[in-house]
């Protein structure tokens, strides 16, 4: 395990006890608050890792059942996850399994059922195969629940808990951007004398990330949008724009394109996985400067870019 960390620039055997990798080696459950580009989904992986391939290399069971199960909010958030487990893991009898929605329920079926050590999923899809497929999570050790109070506004909260109930007594590892009244209620559920850390200042802004806001009066907010797009000093792309719906960010991408001539695309729940991802790909390689997304896509895109 420790080779396969290297690789990747974390050193196990010289953690610090304030890191949450440390708590997580030795099964604590923990409620986290960090910062996107703090390291928090290394900081579950390790262990999880750690945990599932020992496992795997001291049974002689040739069954394969899921050992751990991480959360997300979002599709995106998902891949990116299991991107991450795939780098750390090549050394590793240790494979994953994608569950979301936009692709064949049948293929993430399979893929379980061929055995997995850890599946990645959205709370709506994973209860679908729960319900519907009745896949087996008794031996479900690590619960992992990823950008806790996005899943909580989107209203997964029902969704979690009825996962967790199908679990047996897990490690719970629980994070988050921010620590509300209903991020402390579901953990209180959840888990007892479970461990709190702050990575950084609590239900601050990032200091990575410079904030400035202009103040507009409706009347006159497309013609100020319009001159920061045109403006050589304001405007440094790739720039990412959020809007409140489907509807609004087709209409302003499309905007953006015939008044300033830039490639502008939209980004949202209707389009698929695959519209999603090409967006995507066009957007970080430099092709389009400007996407227009639904706030539902907003710490996934941030993380991205």
């Amino acid at each position: 395990m420790q080779t396969s960390s290297t690789m990747q620039g974390f050193q196990l055997t010289a953690a610090d006890a304030s890191n949450p990798r440390c708590f997580n080696l030795i099964g604590k459950s923990l409620l986290v608050s960090a910062d996107t580009g703090s390291g928090k989904t290394a900081s579950f992986l390790v262990p999880v890792l750690s945990h599932c391939a020992n496992i795997r290399i001291e049974s002689s069971s040739n069954q394969r059942k899921p050992l751990a199960i991480v959360l997300t909010p979002t599709r995106e958030l998902c891949i990116q996850v299991e991107e991450h487990a795939k780098s750390l893991s090549k050394i590793l009898p240790f494979r994953t399994a994608l569950l979301g929605g936009g692709d064949a329920m049948a293929g993430q079926r399979h893929r379980i059922e061929g055995g997995v050590e850890l599946i990645i999923g959205t709370p709506g899809r994973v209860i679908d195969l729960l319900t519907k497929h009745d896949i087996e999570l008794d031996d479900v050790i690590i619960f992992v629940l990823d950008e806790v109070d996005s899943m909580l506004q989107r209203g997964f909260q029902d969704h979690v808990m009825q996962i967790f109930r199908a679990l047996s007594q897990p490690q719970v590892l629980m994070y988050s951007a921010t620590i509300s009244q209903e991020v402390e209620k579901i953990t209180s559920c959840m888990a007892k004398d479970i461990i709190v850390i702050s990575v950084g200042k609590p239900n601050r802004p990032s200091k990575a990330m410079k904030q400035l806001a202009i103040w507009v009066e409706s009347k006159h907010k497309k013609q100020k949008f319009s001159d920061i797009l045109m403006s050589k000093h304001h405007f440094m792309p790739p720039v990412v724009v959020y809007v409140g719906s489907r509807l609004g960010a087709d209409l302003l991408s499309n905007a953006i394109t015939v008044i300033t001539g830039m490639k502008a695309l939209s980004m949202h729940g209707e389009k698929s996985m695959k519209e999603r991802r090409e967006i995507m790909k066009t957007f970080l390689v430099g092709e389009v400067p400007v996407i227009v997304a639904t706030g539902v896509l907003g710490r996934v895109l941030i993380s991205w870019v």
